[in-house]
């Protein structure tokens, strides 16, 4: 007998399930004051890092770079002596001191983690707009669209080998808990929560010429 592993978050409920309440607060706070909070933002991002790992050593520089990543944010919400902080008011504190583009500087460790947010986003939708895609085909587009353009090109070989040692789309689903079904609806309010989110973000960027 075969035994998975199914990941769950705190308090029971499936992975898809606590990203989708962690980003509807994000939205929610967006919706109300026309920005991102940091610190719910960063804490959002956190609960992505299960979903690479499950994804396996394929992805592992995604899921250690994001994890450190989002430790940095996190502390850049308690330097700042407040919880109000907004992502964009942090972009631009950097855009203002002439750092934005340099490297371990905010606003690149927030594009980073912004691009890791839109793999996933990009990953799910994939997968449920066409159900006869493996899991490969779909996290291999997802890769183009987000991550793949901060990667050297080792890195980028090791990511398109390791492709092929990709769980099965059901067995994928299994580990994160999930069914076609449940991560049809789930999927698709994560992509109602996420992409208002991303937009906002990536926006501060491409307004202000951030070339990352």
């Amino acid at each position: 007998m075969v035994l998975v592993m199914v990941l769950a978050a705190p308090g029971g409920e499936t992975c898809l399930a606590a990203l989708v309440k962690a980003f509807s607060e994000c939205k929610d706070a967006l919706d109300a004051g026309g920005d991102v909070p940091l610190r719910e933002y960063a804490a959002a991002c956190g609960r992505i890092v299960p979903v690479f790992q499950k994804l396996g050593v394929v992805f592992g520089f995604a899921s250690g770079d994001l994890a450190n990543k989002v430790e940095l944010l996190k502390g850049v919400c308690k330097e700042s002596g407040t919880t109000a902080i907004s992502v964009s008011q942090v972009i631009l504190e950097d855009v203002r001191n002439g750092v934005a583009e340099q490297g371990g500087s905010n606003a690149r460790n927030l594009h980073r983690v912004t691009h890791a947010v839109k793999f996933i986003y990009l990953l799910i939708q994939n997968l449920l707009n066409n159900r006869e895609e493996s899991l490969r085909e779909s996290a291999h587009k997802a890769y183009l669209g987000s991550v793949e353009y901060y990667l050297d090109r080792k890195s980028k070989f090791a990511v398109q080998a390791g492709l092929w040692l990709l769980p099965d789309r059901d067995g994928f689903l299994r580990k994160i808990g999930e069914t076609e079904r449940s991560a049809k609806s789930l999927g698709e309010e994560l992509a109602n929560v996420t992409a208002p989110v991303l937009d906002t973000i990536l926006n501060v960027y491409k307004t202000n010429e951030i070339n990352l």
